[in-house]
């Protein structure tokens, strides 16, 4: 039995066209994610977390959000994983996050960031206590120009 091999097709471009239509995106779905962030799980939570990635399972499984702390609120915000993973999953209309996951790497970037912005801090006050001093002295010697004007003007009057 001989076939022609013109008339068959690749199965990936039968398949292709299947899978676009009706499976989403998954990275478009992980950058919207990042940036609807505030308004999928609130502004409470998005000023305490951010995302970090997502972890696609191909099994069919659910996928893993990595979520990224900006401070010391890991207690709160794992009190408040069952309402992330249902509100982001309530947008999407499914199961799309199964688990959440803390990723502990930017709690020190934030510490090393809020040490940055004490010494910042720290500059500005030194450099608003030096122009306070200098608007001090300058009107200590405006007090002193004063009183040598009113000096001058007194000895002008003499002669």
């Amino acid at each position: 039995m001989k076939q022609s091999a013109g008339k068959f097709k690749k199965i990936g471009s039968l398949i292709e066209p299947l899978l676009k239509a009706n499976m989403p995106d998954w990275r478009h779905n992980q950058n919207h994610i990042f940036s609807l962030w505030s308004n999928l799980v609130g502004e409470k939570i998005s000023r305490k977390s951010k995302p970090d990635r997502i972890k696609i399972n191909r099994n069919g499984g659910g996928n893993i959000l990595f979520i990224q702390l900006l401070g010391p609120y890991g207690p709160e915000i794992s009190l408040q994983v069952e309402e992330i993973k249902e509100k982001i999953n309530v947008y999407y209309g499914s199961n799309f996050i199964s688990k959440v996951v803390f990723s502990p790497t930017l709690y020190s970037n934030y510490s090393q960031n809020s040490n940055k912005q004490k010494e910042e801090k720290k500059n500005l006050n030194k450099m608003i206590n030096n122009n306070f001093q200098a608007t001090f002295l300058n009107k200590k010697l405006k007090s002193a120009l004063s009183t040598l004007k009113g000096n001058l003007v007194k000895l002008e009057k003499k002669k």
